[in-house]
């Protein structure tokens, strides 16, 4: 099949040259359903503007049938929460191969959809596989690409195809983030993304040496979020945090503080002192709550949105003579302290 081979060499080298992400598409589903027959190409790809997947589903000789399975069942390839989707995705990519292949309802997607939909889709093309392939950034994961087999697609020239499009699509939009601005104009802090991207950093960091780490969230009452009160805002907490501590804006009115190797307890007196402050400067009473990795989540999204659903929660009062041994203990059950730090149990 000499020139079964050459269309996909060719196919996989163009999917690298392309700008735009549903491009990968097309010209995966364009260059190959001449040869192997109908496809459908779907990607689940994170928007960090938007904080959710976005889902691209495109097949061009599937067309009819594709339109009245959506027509069926409208929500299903509906933006998914990035907190929601996160897992999933960050699941498969744990599993270290590049691509999977399923006869069956691959999870990924019985959980993006539901695997009633995603089932109904699959029988109703008369789907025979699907190879699934994560789309994985320089940060973690970014998304998943899903390529599913109507017709006589060979197993490997699937997977082959779905995995070079999961490279091809990590790369663009690792390329797309790079251009994205670093700090708030508004503000000077650092914008959503970045400090996500830090966020991630700090907690595979702490993961990795065993080190606490908190999330604050600072927000001012809606009706005081006026340009200049937000400036200000920035201004505040930029200066009452330490030297390691970064600080960036999630939205309008709303600030995260990210606080390396800090357990709750620090992070309640980091807040304490901002009230403490800003009370001072005449900035109107702010709402702030904390989260602490590991307890209260193990990704940015999960400690970002526990400290958010704590907003408007009573302070808590300091705990006198606390010792972070507790924390520690709290955090990674199988340390201990040691004189010289931390050292595993037996």
């Amino acid at each position: 099949m000499p020139e079964r081979s050459a269309a996909v060499m060719d196919t996989l080298l163009a999917l690298h040259r392309e700008r735009e992400p549903r491009e990968v598409l097309h010209r995966l589903l364009r260059q190959l359903e001449p040869v192997y027959g109908s496809a459908i190409a779907c990607t689940y790809l994170l928007d960090p503007l938007a904080g959710h997947f976005r889902c691209e589903l495109v097949s061009e000789r599937a067309g009819e049938a594709l339109a009245a399975f959506l027509r069926a069942h409208p929500r299903a390839p509906a933006p998914v929460p990035a907190s929601a989707g996160m897992p999933m995705v960050a699941l498969l990519a744990e599993s270290g191969l590049p691509v999977h292949v399923t006869d069956e309802v691959p999870t990924v997607l019985a959980g993006l959809w539901s695997k009633e939909d995603a089932g109904a889709l699959l029988r109703a093309l008369g789907v025979r596989f699907t190879a699934v392939a994560p789309v994985v950034g320089a940060h973690g994961p970014l998304g998943v690409v899903l390529l599913m087999a109507v017709d006589a697609w060979p197993i490997e020239v699937a997977a082959e195809c779905a995995a070079h499009a999961a490279v091809a699509l990590a790369n663009l939009l690792e390329w797309q983030h790079a251009q994205l601005p670093d700090h708030d104009p508004l503000t000077g802090l650092l914008t959503c993304e970045r400090v996500r991207r830090a966020g991630e950093r700090e907690i595979n960091r702490a993961e990795r040496y065993r080190r606490m780490l908190s999330v604050a969230v600072i927000e001012l009452p809606e009706e005081a979020r006026s340009p200049e009160r937000r400036r200000a805002l920035a201004e505040l907490v930029s200066r009452v945090v330490r030297q390691p501590d970064i600080v960036g804006a999630l939205e309008p009115g709303r600030v995260v503080a990210l606080l390396p190797e800090t357990p709750i307890g620090g992070a309640t007196a980091f807040l304490r002192r901002l009230r403490e402050a800003a009370a001072g400067a005449g900035l109107p009473s702010l709402r702030c709550a904390c989260a602490m990795y590991p307890q209260d989540g193990r990704d940015w999204e999960a400690l970002v949105q526990t400290a958010i659903g704590r907003l408007g929660e009573p302070e808590r009062p300091p705990v006198p003579n606390a010792s972070p041994r507790g924390s520690l203990r709290a955090a990674f059950p199988t340390f201990r302290m040691a004189g010289n730090g931390l050292s595993r149990w037996g």
